[in-house]
């Protein structure tokens, strides 16, 4: 089938040549196309494509002087803002690792990262000071700077002029942080070749063109945003806009004030637009395309219906191995589903497989359900400095994840849940086990069990099973002071179920499973105010 004009301009864009595969030789070379256009949007700011690349050299020699030499993590401590985009170019430019971690967490999460990352130097909002000091307290970790979120301002650079090493293709570039099992950080590590490669996959995903404005709203310490908004943006030669956060309020402000064309989004936040009052959407006038998953059939619809967004794209990817299925952008027989393996669209190289597999690696029939395990040219080099996890990608490169799915005769894959130590709650995974310590730490706590239940906004709200000690009587208000005060936002309960006893597994775990499976859970349960939904 011939291509149409926004394929082939996507192609085109695909089609343009660099001097290697690495995300400063991208950047470079749309910098040499589109040197005077706009490209970064933030606030009242709006920087060129060359601007952006002398801001990037600047910091990149910056940081060189002060001793940041190439495999260097530089951690980044900021909200979403232009400045995450303008480090990790110098990062790029200078051989540094750049590692964001989440500005929103406490000081406990955000010490458990940078014990992880000894970084070289850390730059971080001047509003979350006081909080990374403390979190530093005791740690291996270089200089902090501590920057204004609007600001892009240098320090006097008192050195000369620093040569810089060339970009190395497989070199580690950026180090992303998820959840572990047990609630101790893991960083993927993923080097320039891997993030250009997601970077194109994911403009061509989306058919990014020129034309496009992309607007992120998703955190830029993920890799949705870092990876497939800034990168597919770049290979596109498309102009980006960083919003703070996501806003409901502001949402569709935002979308005509500066014409935007593309965002990502997650489950979550459809269903929270859909809910909003329609006196707040003045229209619809530019955005025409949605990268969501997974999405139900109805939501997807009603988006459409209720906003004119013409192309809803669902695809699957996670912080370990980005663009690993995705539903074509032409296929309108909405799924909801995660999509099929993906090919490289000029090559037609397979840049992923996926099989279904039982607990021992055993490939199943079709249409079972089982973990979804994959391979992928986009897979991390592996978690930093935890040899411990280094059979998580076996000696052919296959990767077990957490999450269960099956895979139908025409190839679709399809979400059936995550393992029961997993929670996936407002775009973040959080670990059962990790709640379940704090809670156990709860003076009235005789024991303590953590699922995820269905969300109205689609993913998971967080449950939390109790068993009081004998005689104690848990009040649900003393009970949310208590977990808001020591975790951070994301990990909050938002339903408080109270039980003589849990029920335990043979080895006397809390059988979260059986939790899982009591139809009068919720029924039962208390929802928790101020639960950070």
């Amino acid at each position: 089938m011939k291509p149409d004009a926004e394929t082939e301009a996507c192609l085109e864009a695909l089609r343009q040549p660099r001097d290697a595969d690495t995300l400063i030789a991208l950047f470079r070379a749309r910098v040499a196309q589109r040197a005077d256009q706009p490209f970064l949007l933030y606030g009242e700011r709006c920087l060129s494509w060359q601007m952006v690349a002398d801001l990037a050299g600047r910091w990149a020699r910056y940081l060189a002087s002060k001793g940041c030499r190439p495999g260097d993590r530089l951690v980044t401590i900021l909200p979403n803002c232009d400045s995450q985009v303008v480090l990790l170019l110098a990062c790029a430019e200078a051989g540094l690792v750049f590692t964001p971690i989440n500005a929103a967490g406490n000081a406990a999460d955000i010490a458990a990262a940078l014990t992880v990352a000894e970084p070289a130097f850390i730059i971080a909002s001047a509003a979350v000071g006081p909080k990374v000091t403390c979190a530093m307290a005791g740690l291996n970790a270089g200089p902090i700077l501590l920057l204004e979120a609007d600001s892009l301002a240098l320090p006097a650079i008192q050195h000369r002029d620093v040569n810089l090493p060339p970009a190395v293709p497989d070199a580690p570039l950026a180090i992303v942080f998820t959840s572990g099992t047990t609630g101790v950080p893991k960083g993927a590590v993923h080097g320039n070749r891997t993030y250009v490669l997601a970077a194109e996959i994911a403009a061509y995903r989306m058919r990014l063109v020129p034309q496009d404005c992309l607007m992120v709203i998703l955190p830029l310490f993920h890799l949705n945003a870092l990876f497939y908004s800034v990168g597919g943006a770049i290979v596109a030669g498309a102009r980006l806009l960083i919003e703070p956060q996501f806003s409901a309020t502001q949402f569709w402000h935002s979308v005509a004030r500066h014409g935007v064309t593309q965002v990502n989004m997650i489950a979550a936040i459809g269903n929270i637009l859909l809910k909003r009052d329609r006196a707040e959407f003045p229209g619809n006038a530019s955005l025409r395309k949605v990268s969501a998953a997974p999405v139900a059939a109805d939501v997807a619809q009603r988006l459409r219906q209720a906003f004119g967004i013409e192309t809803i794209v669902e695809s699957y990817g996670m912080t370990e191995a980005p663009g690993i299925a995705q539903v074509d952008f032409h296929d309108h027989d909405h799924r909801a589903c995660l999509g099929r393996a993906i090919r490289h669209p000029l090559t037609d190289a397979a840049i992923s497989e996926i099989r279904i597999v039982d607990d021992k690696r055993r490939e199943l029939p079709q249409g079972s359900i089982g973990r979804i395990m994959l391979r992928a040219v986009t897979m991390m080099q592996g978690y930093f400095r935890r040899p411990d996890l280094a059979d998580r990608i076996d000696a052919e490169g296959w990767f077990l994840t957490e999450d269960r799915g099956r895979v139908d005769a025409e190839g679709f894959h399809y979400f059936c849940g995550r393992t029961a130590e997993m929670i996936r709650c407002r775009g973040e995974n959080v670990a059962a086990s990790e709640i379940e310590a704090v809670l156990l730490q709860h003076p009235m706590v005789s024991d303590a069990g953590c699922i995820g239940v269905p969300s109205e906004l689609g993913e998971e709200d967080i449950l939390a099973a109790i068993a009081p000690r004998p005689d104690c009587r848990i009040d649900p208000e003393e009970f949310a002071a208590f977990c808001h005060a020591r975790l951070s936002r994301h990990k909050w309960p938002h339903y408080l179920l109270l039980r003589d006893v849990l029920p335990k597994t043979p080895t006397e775990k809390v059988a979260r499973h059986r939790l899982r499976d009591d139809p009068e859970l919720l029924r039962q349960a208390i929802r928790l105010q101020g639960d950070g939904a």
